[in-house]
């Protein structure tokens, strides 16, 4: 990547285009999935610029294989078990996703699940899952390769993270976020008394380093200190105040 963008600058956008396409190829007959992905986006934002400088391409100058490789890429996305919220946000900002694939007929749900997996929560994920069912079935003409189970922990994982970035002020007015297990379990929709599970998941979540946590329980709650951030508002300067914020909070 590093060698295209400092060393081939004379590479103009096409040619760019052809050589992270190739990559993206070639890593993915290796089963090199997070390169095969990492390029296939690479090649895929390059559509945001019109060659000698910046412009959208518009929708006539995209093919429908190039929005088939830009689906591909948003339901290798959506479906790694890796916390790849850097991903997501490429595709879901990129032209090609946003202004393109969201319109075209075949895809328009894939785009919701895309938004869903970006900055929604599980609620969100069963609600689309129970209108949309087709899309997880094998024996379906409109089945995405998508698998239910997976999602629906992904989707958990990143509703803990979303819920640990929400801070409260106690009465001593210091930050503090804290769940009982049963403000989790509602949350997270997992069977009441179903405690090993949610434990499971915390514990997962810790160690993919998506939450700083301690579980209590001899108060049946679980404190968070510190949680991965999903995603950065439009309004970036309020995003950096707030993860200052954070920062500051962390380091006392």
């Amino acid at each position: 990547e590093n060698l295209i963008e400092n060393h081939w600058k004379f590479l103009t956008i096409s040619q760019k285009k052809k050589l992270y396409q190739s990559a993206s190829a070639v890593a993915g007959k290796s089963a090199e999935k997070e390169i095969y992905l990492k390029y296939l986006i690479k090649y895929l934002r390059l559509f945001d610029y019109r060659e000698g400088g910046r412009g959208d391409d518009s929708k006539d100058d995209i093919d429908s294989g190039v929005v088939d490789e830009a689906a591909q890429a948003v339901i290798n996305a959506i479906s790694s078990d890796e916390f790849n919220t850097r991903d997501v946000m490429e595709l879901i900002t990129s032209n090609i996703v946003s202004t393109v694939m969201s319109k075209t007929p075949k895809y328009i749900e894939l785009y919701k699940l895309l938004s869903i997996v970006y900055k929604g929560n599980l609620t969100d994920f069963e609600s689309f899952y129970t209108s949309n069912k087709e899309l997880f079935t094998d024996d379906n003409e409109k089945c995405l390769g998508l698998n239910y189970k997976n999602l629906q922990r992904k989707m958990r994982l990143l509703t803990l993270c979303t819920m640990g970035n929400i801070m409260n002020i106690d009465k001593n007015g210091e930050n503090t976020c804290s769940y009982s297990f049963k403000e989790m379990m509602n949350e997270l929709q997992l069977n009441e008394g179903n405690q090993d599970e949610l434990e499971e998941l915390i514990i997962s979540s810790i160690h993919k380093k998506l939450l700083f946590a301690k579980i209590d329980y001899e108060n049946d709650k679980i404190d968070i200190t510190k949680a991965k951030q999903r995603t950065f508002d439009k309004d970036k300067k309020k995003s950096w105040v707030d993860l200052s914020k954070k920062l500051s909070l962390w380091r006392t």
